[in-house]
């Protein structure tokens, strides 16, 4: 398998990391890099979806992985992973 979904509020997940890569650094590119370098993990977990943790009590198939300071929350649907979630590893959210 090497084909991964982003959820709606998973790509808001992706701006709000945006708005505050921006925010902290006032710098457009360095914000797109920023967010840009979710993609090759996303490729990553797709291709393995059992290297993340398994939050199972949470959900069916329900994984986490990290990348950088953000844990990345994941559906593994048999065909293809979900990314479900992108949060800031400090932040603490219902997910």
């Amino acid at each position: 398998m090497s084909h991964f979904e982003v959820s709606e509020i998973a790509k808001d997940d992706l701006l709000d990391v945006w708005l505050d890569i921006y925010e902290l650094t006032r710098n457009i590119e360095f914000a797109d890099t920023f967010v840009d370098s979710f993609i090759p993990a996303f490729e990553k977990i797709s291709r393995n979806p059992g290297i993340g943790e398994s939050r199972e009590y949470l959900a069916p198939n329900f994984r986490k992985w990290t990348h950088r300071k953000y844990i990345i929350y994941y559906t593994d649907q048999k065909d293809f992973v979900k990314i479900e979630r992108i949060l800031w590893g400090r932040r603490i959210q219902k997910i």
